[in-house]
Parts: structure tokens; sequence; C-alpha cells
């Protein structure tokens, strides 16, 4: 896993987040320049996500309110940061099907 920018280490510190206990989740959206990795903690998981093309840091960061005024669910942003041209966004971890609720 590539080494994580210092306002994320801080970030996942201050919300007692486990890093010895990462997951590289190769499988989502390697070819489309993200990279994403779920973190453990002892209260709840999060979702990290390095996105070198902003395409998907943009929708979490910029275009929320679209989303929650058409009524369409995304996970929550908890956090984002841009750094040496890297975008990092970390998201609620939804482990099971999204709730009709949210």
């Amino acid at each position: 896993m590539a080494n994580l920018p210092s306002p994320v280490i801080e970030f996942l510190k201050d919300n007692d987040v486990d890093l010895s206990n990462i997951e590289d989740l190769k499988r989502v959206n390697p070819n489309r320049g993200v990279f994403s990795y779920r973190a453990y903690s002892r209260k709840r998981s999060y979702i990290l996500k390095n996105c070198i093309n902003k395409r998907e840091f943009d929708v979490y960061t910029k275009h929320f309110t679209f989303f929650y005024e058409k009524n369409i669910n995304i996970p929550d942003l908890y956090f984002s940061c841009s750094r040496n041209g890297e975008n990092w966004i970390i998201i609620e971890d939804i482990p099971n099907i999204f709730p009709r609720s949210r």
C-alpha cells in the first residue's frame, strides 16, 4: 500500500483507527485510477481511497449536494485532502447492501 499522507494518518489516529489492520481492496477500480483500502478500528471500519483521477474525489467533495438534493444515497464523507497529485478520501464503509432508508 502507498504511504499515507500525514493528514490521513492524523485523521485515523484521532478516530482510533488501528493502522495495523488495513485491507487492500485490489478489485475496486484500479483501472480508473482509484486505489481503495478498508481500515478497521474497534468501533467501525472506513474506506480509504486514493483517487489519482479526481472524478470520484470531486463527487464526495464538490458534488455531494447534488446527490443529497436528488435523494441519491452515497456513503458519508469523513475526510478529504489533496497532496502531491493524490486525492484522498475517507468514507463510510457499508459492508451490506445500502439500506433503502439511506
